[in-house]
């Protein structure tokens, strides 16, 4: 089949915990006593044009891998689904 399907992708970055931001969760602590371990992250939303769905779960995870995550100092997941 040579068709392309569409697909939508979500992908959450978020930071490793080592890299919270300690301003912030004071702030949030002083604010509201029951939350910690707060982690900066980036909610991205795109749609994949790909063969199947696991060709756009590689493309999904090639674009955290290479340009959107830094794996030194954040991790990633993703979720696909066809459109």
């Amino acid at each position: 089949n040579d068709r392309l399907s569409a697909y939508s992708g979500k992908l959450i970055i978020a930071s490793e915990k080592i890299n919270t931001n300690p301003t912030m969760d004071t702030a949030l602590v002083n604010a509201v006593t029951n939350i910690s371990n707060i982690r900066i992250g980036k909610h991205i939303t795109m749609e994949i044009e790909a063969n199947t769905e696991q060709d756009a779960e590689i493309t999904a995870k090639e674009s955290c891998e290479q340009l959107l995550c830094n794996k030194v100092m954040e991790y990633y997941t993703f979720e696909i689904k066809p459109l």
